[in-house]
């Protein structure tokens, strides 16, 4: 029996869609935003405790490690999903097929992307909404990226599926609204 509550929404995913989903996946969903930082902090300490027991303390040579080297990391830190991403759009062509969602109160189903699956609400690991996709994870590291442009009119189906996944999703606090920063992904 068809579930008149069903939404149905389909599209083809774009490289800024991945982009996005890699930005969100690598510094808002595993934490690595503060792990980076750590990082940053640490390489700082280092430079600076190796420059003190070598006792060269040229005031310029020290800042230029201390600030430079850290800099550096965090640059390619923060490009490197980027270019990940480009590539992983440009190589899977699976990725620029058009695919469907299904989604009703007692499952999500895809048909795209080269196959198709379902998962019962109740195995979804987690949804995670961005201010430009919904990130349907159906394990800690794989997602379902299903684009708000996908819905036919924005604004009520969009609220009808964040209702939907808020009260289907086996415990609360399963579905996450967008925080500051994920409303730019």
């Amino acid at each position: 029996m068809p579930d008149s509550d069903a939404l149905t929404v389909s599209g083809t995913l774009q490289v800024e869609d991945v982009i996005r989903f890699t930005y969100y996946h690598q510094f808002r969903r595993s934490r690595l935003g503060p792990i980076m930082v750590i990082g940053m902090i640490l390489m700082a300490a280092a430079a600076l405790i190796l420059r003190l027991l070598q006792h060269e303390a040229d005031p310029e040579r020290l800042s230029l490690e201390v600030v430079v080297i850290p800099a550096l990391w965090a640059a390619v830190m923060i490009a490197y999903p980027y270019f990940q991403a480009r590539r992983q759009f440009a190589k899977v062509e699976s990725l620029r097929r058009p695919a469907e969602y299904r989604i009703d109160r007692s499952q999500l189903q895809c048909d795209g992307f080269g196959s198709s699956g379902q998962m019962l609400w109740n195995r979804v690991d987690s949804v995670r909404e961005t201010g430009s996709a919904f990130l349907v994870y159906l394990s800690p590291y794989v997602a379902w990226v299903i684009p708000k442009r996908f819905f036919d009119s924005q604004l009520e189906e969009v609220e009808r599926f964040r209702q939907m996944a808020a009260l289907q999703l086996a415990k609360p606090g399963l579905f996450k609204r967008p925080r500051r920063l994920d409303r730019f992904l």
